[in-house]
């Protein structure tokens, strides 16, 4: 599958007043559709995607303020793509990079990417969770998190661990960017504002 067969809707579902969000998903699912939801494929093209972000946009932020501006024209971008990237990426993520410059999209690179990486996650049944918590936890209170985590959720869940001195009880939990808060904390949070409520404060 050619990712050049997909200019005419890219053009239609990433008109200009579309949100970058929305453009991230558009470009993020043509792309892996031309991967085939290739698990393999996939990791290989977002690793390549977040080289370009990290070495070539963060690392260059003037250079990413001219792949951005509507002042500097599509084959000029193009043209600065290939010089930087053309032998760093692989023939079809370069590819990808000039259909997102022809249609003057490389503003949202790091919306797609966000996308992709999301995608990624839903393709390998994976779930990104938070654990915050007042102290330091064992691993083996990590893993009796995720066993009981992967019994709630459908997927596998990941777990990255805070230390908040400031949270009472505990743990705060984040999946998916969804907090679920166990914290005495947010308890006696709740319970304060239910007495105002009540007193009429």
């Amino acid at each position: 599958m050619d990712i050049h067969a997909n200019d005419a809707r890219y053009a239609a579902e990433a008109s200009p007043d579309v949100s970058a969000e929305r453009v991230g998903e558009v470009y993020a699912e043509a792309l892996f559709g031309v991967l085939e939801n290739d698990p393999v494929r996939v990791g290989e093209m977002l690793e390549e995607f977040g080289g370009v972000i990290s070495e070539g946009l963060t690392a260059f932020p003037d250079f990413e303020k001219v792949l951005s501006s509507r002042l500097v024209g599509a084959e000029e971008k193009i043209g600065m793509l290939d010089r930087v990237f053309g032998t760093r990426v692989s023939p079809m993520f370069l590819n990808f990079l000039r259909v997102v410059a022809r249609h003057e999209r490389l503003d949202c690179l790091r919306a797609i990417y966000a996308r992709a990486v999301k995608r990624q996650d839903v393709l390998l049944g994976r779930v990104n969770v938070t654990v915050t918590t007042a102290a330091e936890i064992l691993s083996d209170q990590t893993l009796r998190i995720a066993d009981t985590l992967r019994g709630m959720l459908k997927g596998n869940p990941e777990i990255s661990h805070q230390v908040d001195p400031s949270i009472i009880g505990g743990p705060y939990i984040r999946i998916n960017g969804y907090f679920l808060d166990r914290t005495v904390k947010r308890r006696l949070r709740d319970m304060t504002a239910s007495m105002k409520e009540r007193c009429g404060a």
